[in-house]
């Protein structure tokens, strides 16, 4: 009979040193390492656990370091369910060793994570702190984008206006024909009295139904006053379970309910230099976000850096800002919906600076009265402020191409020549147009950027969706993904041995820490625009804070 291996009796008592089982190079004493080298987390806003009292009994709580220690070895591991995390302390050997045996239950985990999201996003900061000083950011090029994240929010349980008229709507109709069969059954009975009985089931079947209505009329009129009062602060949508996800547009068209989570990869090795968690699309993301990036990598305003972004990020107000703030955009030109299938198009006329004017093919000019026109959306909003540069009438009647210029229109028809727009952004979007035209392969490097992180965090982890619900809590969760992620990325660029050989000397910069964090600066942000007039705005520079005129 052929030999086999065979293990030592489960009954016989064996000794070994933990330690001896956690091979030297496993990134779990990374993990350990960094979380050491941190020292008293209350300076990065992790309150001290209160002490338990020696009447009251029970066992003394957790340390911080602890719980931060076995969420960044379980998101490492793409392991963030408490339950989870709570087995793996108990079955673990590299979770035994990293822990030192201890084994919290999943409450204790969980409320971890819950409670402290703030400490968490400063933990993120302070290893991009570590990698800052290890020279692994190259400050000269970011990569910005967001990623969908679904919510702990179905679709079911998301309402706009259309959704809640269509529901009210069927109330009221069903009602109506419930109402109207009651009434014809009541008719009945009086005629024919041996089918009383039969009318009366159904008379019941009919006011179960209409109960039902009736809960369904309040359900949906209270949802139409949250509406109401939502859109007192320009939303146009709710959200039941997590308040603060939002219905957003994927790719294909489809659409899920969750967050956005705006991104900003560093050029040089990949790594996430900074993110916000928003409920928003991108078109009017870039701009603060895109200097806060910039700020947290610790650069100032006199440092010039290349932004790029794809085209939901294209917005003239957003270029502008970018430009303001030293930031050299290449984002992906959107053509205009009234873009011209035949005949000439705007790109076709040359405006003159010095004369503020535009002149067509046929070498005519078109002026302009001087007065701003605003563009507003669906919703009343004001897009952006536009002149109008208009050819005198009997110009364009006169011309030769005056069929190819004005389209299906009759030139000797026309109450007015042909009229050219111009936004107050204009010259910020033909300026970021002309460099993506010129510097494809500039543009190019925004997939190979940004996207990096989104294949290994969401196909590689599987980290599709959120476990917490609200923006504060998201962001904590988020915080914990782009640490390991960082990590991850740091194992890659540096060998193990020279990872831990640089965590071993390094001190950490709280200045640094403090400066990457945002929090006041939007509390700020939001105070005064309500305070001050409509014509001054509050803008975070990359030197700081100061008061600008809106550029309409």
């Amino acid at each position: 009979m052929r030999a086999e291996k065979r293990g030592t009796e489960r009954a016989v008592l064996s000794v070994g040193l933990l330690e001896s089982a956690v091979q030297a190079d496993a990134f779990v004493r990374a993990i350990d390492l960094f979380v050491d080298r941190l020292g008293d987390l209350t300076k990065l806003g992790f309150s001290q656990p209160a002490e338990r009292q020696k009447e009251k009994g029970g066992a003394p709580a957790y340390s911080h370091q602890v719980l931060l220690k076995c969420y960044l070895y379980g998101y490492y591991y793409g392991v963030r369910s408490s339950r989870r995390l709570a087995r793996q302390c108990r079955i673990n050997i590299e979770m035994m060793w990293l822990l030192e045996g201890l084994q919290p239950e999943y409450h204790t985990i969980a409320d971890f994570r819950k409670n402290y999201p703030e400490g968490l996003k400063k933990v993120f900061t302070a290893f991009n702190d570590f990698l800052n000083q290890q020279g692994l950011f190259g400050k000269e090029t970011i990569g910005v984008d967001g990623v969908k994240i679904r919510a702990q929010n179905s679709r079911k349980n998301n309402y706009n206006e259309d959704k809640v008229s269509r529901h009210q709507e069927y109330n009221e109709k069903k009602t109506k024909e419930y109402l109207k069969e009651i009434e014809e059954l009541d008719q009945q009975d009086a005629a024919q009295e041996d089918s009383q009985q039969k009318n009366e089931t159904r008379k019941a079947q009919i006011q179960k139904a209409l109960d039902a209505l009736k809960k369904s009329k309040d359900k949906y009129d209270n949802l139409a006053t949250q509406l109401t009062e939502a859109q007192k602060t320009a939303q146009t949508q709710i959200s039941t379970t997590d308040p603060d996800s939002r219905a957003l547009p994927e790719h294909m068209k489809t659409v899920s309910v969750g967050y956005n989570i705006q991104t900003g990869v560093d050029d040089k090795y990949c790594l996430i230099a900074h993110f916000e968690v928003t409920n928003i699309k991108d078109t009017n993301a870039l701009g603060q976000f895109a200097c806060d990036t910039a700020t947290a990598l610790g650069t100032t305003l006199e440092q010039a850096m290349t932004l790029l972004a794809d085209a939901g990020y294209h917005c003239g107000e957003e270029l502008a800002f970018c430009a303001q703030n030293n930031l050299i955009t290449y984002v992906a030109p959107v053509q205009g919906h009234t873009t011209r299938e035949e005949g000439f198009r705007k790109e076709d006329f040359k405006y003159d600076a010095p004369t503020n004017t535009y002149t067509c093919p046929a070498a005519q000019t078109l002026s302009t009265n001087g007065t701003w026109y605003d563009r507003k959306n669906r919703n009343g909003q004001i897009i952006n402020s536009f002149l109008r540069y208009i050819a005198a009438k009997e110009i364009c009647q006169a011309c030769s191409m005056a069929t190819q210029c004005l389209g299906n229109c009759d030139p000797k028809r026309c109450k007015k020549g042909r009229s050219i727009e111009r936004s107050e952004y204009e010259e910020y979007v033909e300026a970021n147009r002309l460099r993506v035209e010129q510097n494809r392969d500039i543009y190019r490097r925004r997939q190979a950027i940004v996207e990096h992180p989104f294949g290994t965090i969401k196909r590689g982890w599987g980290y599709t969706y959120t476990l917490l619900k609200r923006i504060p809590k998201v962001t904590g969760e988020f915080s914990l993904i782009y640490t390991a992620y960082n990590m991850r990325r740091s194992v890659s660029i540096r060998s193990f041995t020279r990872l831990m050989t640089a965590l071993k000397s390094w001190n950490l910069n709280l200045e640094w820490v403090e400066k990457a964090q945002f929090f006041l600066f939007s509390l700020l942000d939001a105070l005064c625009s309500l305070l001050l007039p409509k014509q001054y705005s509050i803008g975070f520079f990359r030197t700081g804070f100061c008061l600008a005129k809106t550029w309409r």
